[in-house]
């Protein structure tokens, strides 16, 4: 039964696969009656999507800051460690050529949206 506790209440589906995932994935829950909301880009795709409440818009919206600020720390390639098998927490390699060193540009990320 949908609509229970512990059932999922949003889905965050990256955009270079929506097109092919969306369709497939709402099918099924609309032909269990569960009503779909999303943002405009996922509408394009689905129809039958009504538009996303203010509360799930700001959860969609924290989400994609947690997903950048994730992407950033991985792109660390300045002090960033590997705690590999033989415990020697190497630095992690990297053939970027532009330094990328987390902390930093975590602090640029949150200066950026002071403004």
């Amino acid at each position: 039964r949908y609509g229970t506790c512990n059932t999922m209440e949003t889905l965050l589906v990256h955009q270079d696969i929506a097109r092919e995932v969306l369709p497939v994935l709402c099918k099924i829950y609309l032909d269990k009656g569960v009503e779909l909301r999303g943002d405009a880009s996922s509408r394009t795709f689905i129809k039958e999507m009504k538009e996303a409440t203010e509360e799930a818009k700001s959860i969609i919206n924290i989400q994609q800051q947690l997903n950048e600020m994730i992407e950033t720390i991985l792109a660390d390639n300045v002090k960033a460690r590997i705690l590999g098998s033989k415990q020697n927490n190497e630095y992690r390699k990297s053939n970027n050529k532009t330094k990328v060193r987390a902390q930093e540009a975590i602090n640029n990320l949150f200066k950026s949206r002071k403004t």
